[in-house]
């Protein structure tokens, strides 16, 4: 099924204006994922992966979750 055949819809530049602020050189950013019947459409990353080293946020980061993820659960 392509991004064309989604069965709905939503606007790819509200979701970049929303994250614009995080998309930046010098702060933590944030990775983004919108699928849609399973179908990945809107994968994208913004700002940096990790302070320490300046790396930039893509969907092909692998990142740990470690403890965090358990706040999610909960929720």
């Amino acid at each position: 099924m392509s991004k064309a055949s989604l069965p709905i819809t939503f606007d790819e530049r509200a979701v970049d204006a929303l994250f614009a602020p995080y998309d930046q050189g010098s702060l933590p950013g944030a990775a983004v994922g919108i699928a849609v019947a399973g179908v990945p459409g809107y994968p994208k990353g913004f700002g940096l992966a990790n302070m320490g080293l300046p790396l930039v946020l893509t969907p092909s980061i692998r990142m740990r979750g470690y403890s965090i993820t358990k706040m999610f659960t909960c929720l």
